[in-house]
């Protein structure tokens, strides 16, 4: 249940990010434009310094949506941001973090 709660708190939260941080109703024709407004969505949710530590970040394209995510040192366990945007009206669809 507690397990939950959190998955529901923290999906308002990144909600939230997503609004102010989208490039909503433009659409994001190329990589760069992606990654700026990713840049904005992870640093807004996670903080510039763990988004530092994530760089560099990879962007590519699948269908009609961009997916931007961190990378790791090499050897190194854990997870990286994720975001999802979508080409067409830049609206970002997720935001989100491994473990």
């Amino acid at each position: 249940m507690r397990r939950l709660l959190r998955a529901a708190t923290v999906s308002l939260v990144l909600g939230s990010a997503a609004v102010v941080c989208s490039a909503k109703g433009h659409p994001v024709t190329d990589e760069a434009s992606a990654l700026r407004v990713a840049e904005k969505a992870m640093i807004r949710t996670y903080g510039r310094k763990q988004i530092n530590s994530e760089r560099p970040l990879t962007v590519t394209l699948s269908g009609d949506v961009w997916i931007v995510h961190g990378s790791l040192p090499l050897g190194w366990d854990g997870g990286v941001a994720e975001v999802k945007i979508d080409k067409r009206d830049g609206r970002i669809l997720s935001v989100i973090h491994g473990k």
